[in-house]
């Protein structure tokens, strides 16, 4: 987080000094690319938080989650048979038009 810190710091501090240099000498070309690193210090830490967030959200999920929900099909289910003559007839429905 520090290291976020300091390297946005970093980068607003370089697009003030190249913004301060474009007023002095009047080019359209250092404000622009003041902005551009500007842009660029926010997008860093906006994407450090998102990826902060997201990293503490999948951290948070149930591990039993991932077994409950794709739990193999089993012949005791009841309706494991209806299932499998599913599959298979959407199968042979994509696979005539091959042949």
């Amino acid at each position: 987080m520090v290291v976020v810190l300091l390297l946005a710091i970093a980068l607003v501090a370089w697009s003030l000094h190249l913004m301060q240099q474009a007023l002095s000498n009047k080019e359209f070309s250092l404000m622009l690319a003041g902005t551009l690193v500007a842009s660029a210090a926010a997008a860093l830490v906006v994407v450090y938080f998102l990826g902060n967030s997201s990293l503490r959200y999948l951290l948070s999920v149930d591990r039993n989650a991932y077994t409950t929900y794709n739990a193999p099909v089993t012949a005791n289910e009841s309706f494991a048979s209806v299932r499998q003559a599913t599959v298979l007839a959407d199968w042979n429905r994509l696979v005539e038009p091959l042949e």
